[in-house]
């Protein structure tokens, strides 16, 4: 048995749906004060939560926040341990987790941000009909903050959801933030303001075998009853709850490590192919997330690309079109042609600005015609994401042909520039030995 302290209110998400409540920016930095003193305990002691969610929110007869739901948990040996476990709420998801890439405590500052975004907004940042599409938003870290939000919660939106898991802000600098000073002053009241709100994070994915999937039915979480779709600012829609939804829920787990977890084959999530809204889904492709069965790195034989100060560009060669985009992603558009017709784009690798996330998407058909920009990701998303220690060989030569083309964009952008009476001398960003320039006057 398991005897634990009594929530009397129960799932936070489930409380603030039932109360017909609305939030505001106060009371979202009164939860998430409390929100990151709990991940402080727990970093405090190497334990990271990996599944941080609104859903996994307890809340007190005191409205106090308690950090629930430990099955994805794991204790650290260091606090940079690295761990390669494919788990988690795809809405909630950190990239270096979606693509099965090493992480640690900083993934759970990733679902901080996710709980942010969807107290403040109404939804997750990532939302989408399908769970392929929400994870190629996830690895590509697109999302957009409506009007409405303060400039301060913004800022730490972007702090938390940043991409590289280097990049984001550490726990502790949170409650120094602008948003939370902003609020510090603010008093529980009973949350009697808040308004609609609720977690559509939906389904979690984990669980390692059949005993345990098998203790999960019988539990029959009270968030296979809330799901809705939001349309709006924090407007409630179109709740959709079934039996059936639960069994999109089954918790998944792909661990390329070793713990004391039998590894796993990618399985789906369900037989009846239920997405996590409880939709039709069709079939769930293994490729979305794939990587070796063991941890690989430097498998590649030039480092991760980086892209960072560099122009928007775009270059066209023989059988592709590379391009770094605004948002610094590099992009490779492999092109075929047949005599007399019109060059087709057949396929696009898209690389995040670090070099370590990786969408790999066919257009729609035989292709579309080259044009001034990439070919924008499916609707339905990309049809594998990886990270780059798990990319597969048959894309080496791709990644390889994009760090080659940003390599040569870094030998010709200048970093530092000096004119003399003499000259003017030019220091290139191909660093670590970067080229030098130097043009004489006549």
């Amino acid at each position: 048995y398991l005897v634990l302290e009594l929530a009397h209110n129960g799932e936070l998400q489930r409380y603030l749906k039932n109360k017909s409540v609305t939030v505001t920016e106060e009371e979202v930095a009164y939860i998430m004060h409390q929100i990151v003193e709990g991940l402080l305990y727990l970093h405090s002691h190497n334990i990271l939560h990996r599944d941080m969610t609104l859903a996994n929110l307890l809340l007190t007869k005191e409205m106090r926040i308690k950090i629930a739901d430990f099955g994805l948990a794991t204790q650290l040996k260091r606090p940079d341990e690295k761990h390669m476990t494919m788990c988690g709420t795809p809405n909630y998801i950190s990239p270096e987790v979606a693509t099965r890439s090493s992480h640690g405590l900083e993934t759970d500052v990733w679902g901080l941000g996710c709980m942010l975004y969807t107290l403040l907004v109404g939804r997750p940042p990532f939302d989408s009909d399908a769970v392929k599409s929400t994870l190629t938003r996830v690895v590509m870290a697109e999302y957009q903050v409506p009007s409405g939000i303060s400039n301060e919660a913004k800022d730490l939106i972007d702090s938390l959801l940043k991409k590289n898991p280097t990049e984001r802000i550490l726990l502790h600098e949170i409650l120094a933030h602008p948003f939370m000073k902003k609020h510090r002053n603010y008093k529980q009241k009973s949350y009697g303001n808040l308004k609609g709100l609720m977690d559509s994070g939906l389904g979690t994915m984990s669980s390692h075998n059949s005993w345990i999937k098998n203790s999960f039915s019988n539990r029959r979480r009270s968030r296979s009853e809330d799901r809705q779709i939001f349309k709006g600012r924090n407007k409630v829609s179109s709740l959709i709850s079934s039996e059936n939804d639960f069994l999109s829920e089954q918790r998944l787990c792909r661990s390329s490590q070793s713990t004391n977890l039998p590894k796993i084959a990618y399985q789906e999530l369900s037989k009846t192919k239920l997405d996590f809204f409880g939709r039709p889904l069709g079939k769930i492709q293994s490729s979305l997330v794939q990587g070796s069965s063991s941890n690989t790195s430097n498998i590649l034989s030039v480092s991760p690309l980086r892209s960072d100060r560099l122009q928007p560009t775009r270059h066209k060669t023989k059988n592709a079109v590379l391009s770094i985009l605004d948002n610094g992603e590099v992009c490779v558009e492999l092109v075929k042609a047949k005599t007399g017709r019109t060059e087709r784009v057949i396929e696009v690798c898209r690389i995040s600005r670090d070099g370590l996330r990786i969408a790999i998407y066919k257009p729609e058909g035989r292709g579309i015609p080259v044009s001034e920009s990439p070919p924008p990701v499916l609707k339905n998303g990309a049809d594998s994401i990886h990270s780059y220690e798990n990319l597969p060989e048959v894309h080496w030569k791709k990644y390889i042909y994009a760090a080659r083309f940003v390599s040569l964009v870094r030998a010709k952008t200048p970093k530092v520039t000096l004119y003399t009476q003499v000259a003017k001398c030019t220091l290139m960003e191909n660093s670590p030995d970067p080229d030098f320039e130097a043009v004489f006057y006549s």
